[in-house]
């Protein structure tokens, strides 16, 4: 899975091979969701928004 997912061969995974190897072979509309559903983890007030101290937990 690594070597899939490393494109570029570096020994890491960055934010954009994460998001390749997670969205590749699904709807637009479903990845866009599970994003929504995913930060909505961090909107603790559901206004939208996210403070950096809503990170410091991860």
């Amino acid at each position: 899975m690594m070597a899939e997912a490393d494109s570029d061969d570096n020994g890491f995974i960055d934010l954009g091979e994460f998001m390749e190897l997670n969205t590749r072979d699904v709807d637009d509309a479903v990845a866009l969701e599970n994003l929504r559903e995913a930060f909505g983890v961090f909107d603790m007030n559901g206004a939208g928004l996210s403070r950096q101290r809503s990170f410091t937990w991860c």
